[in-house]
């Protein structure tokens, strides 16, 4: 009897394991190491064999979470994908259910998208910290929490306002409420495009001074609803891009993203949402 009770736990672990998201790419391999220096405790994440980051600094940290964010969303979004029936149901991908399906006005399917994908960005940081064990080097408490932040980076005490938002390129890095200006010094942007099921681009920034861009760049007028993270090209000493490149024109600097997958992937992708949306509309 125990070895048929056996046979059964295997069973259903192969089932769990099969409803896993896949990986985009082999799952990353990570040793963590500690040195005191200057009397702080630099704390070292090496993930592969190229890359180690001190996510003791700031801009380690957030170098660190431009590395490994994405993919945990990607996974995400492909698990969600494989275990809701929806989307089987509807043959639908991730893009056209929550951007045109779940939002009758097409304007506003990429706000839709956003909204929706804010929450797997969040879940993977969560993720991201409890995996690596860096508890002591972020926190996403709202005891510790404030006004204009989403997290702390500890050893620095520095709070960070984050902002993800779609698009591929463009001069406006985020969007905020300009009658909200509750807004700290330092603000971590990572920009992405979605099509179909695949997230195939992204750009990961920080912006240092942000508080004196959100409030100078923009006009604040009574009323006013909306304001935009946008830098000049004198303030390119405030800007660290960890993915993605920019470009400095006259009036603002431009900021672009980097690829994550490959053009056929992206036209492949492209095409399968237009074929689905041409099948459909026939089928009605």
């Amino acid at each position: 009897m125990w070895f048929l009770g056996f046979c059964g736990l295997i069973k259903g672990w192969r089932k769990a394991q099969a409803l896993e998201a896949p990986r985009t790419t082999p799952h990353k391999m990570f040793t963590l190491s500690q040195t005191n220096k200057n009397k702080m405790t630099n704390k070292l994440i090496s993930i592969g064999k190229t890359k180690t980051f001190d996510v003791s600094t700031l801009e380690g940290c957030l170098g660190f979470l431009s590395e490994v964010l994405p993919e945990k969303v990607q996974e995400r979004i492909n698990f969600e994908i494989s275990t809701d029936p929806i989307f089987t149901t509807l043959n639908c991908t991730y893009q056209e259910f929550y951007g045109s399906m779940m939002e009758t006005d097409p304007k506003q399917a990429t706000q839709s998208i956003t909204k929706r994908l804010y929450y797997h960005w969040m879940s993977a940081l969560i993720l991201v910290v409890k995996e690596y064990g860096i508890e002591d080097i972020l926190s996403l408490s709202v005891v510790d929490g404030g006004a204009g932040r989403d997290f702390t980076h500890i050893p620095t005490g520095t709070p960070i306002e984050w902002k993800t938002c779609g698009g591929n390129a463009g001069t406006s890095l985020a969007t905020g409420s300009i009658n909200s200006l509750a807004k700290v010094d330092d603000t971590f942007v990572v920009g992405y495009s979605l099509v179909g099921n695949t997230l195939t681009s992204v750009k990961c920034i920080w912006v240092r001074n942000s508080y004196a861009k959100w409030t100078g760049y923009n006009k604040m007028t009574k009323g006013s609803g909306f304001s935009t993270l946008k830098c000049k090209p004198d303030d390119l000493d405030d800007v660290t891009i960890f993915r993605g490149s920019l470009k400095i024109n006259r009036e603002w600097i431009k900021f672009l993203s980097v690829d994550l997958v490959s053009s056929d992937v992206i036209e492949s992708e492209v095409t399968s949402v237009k074929l689905d949306k041409l099948l459909r509309e026939v089928c009605l």
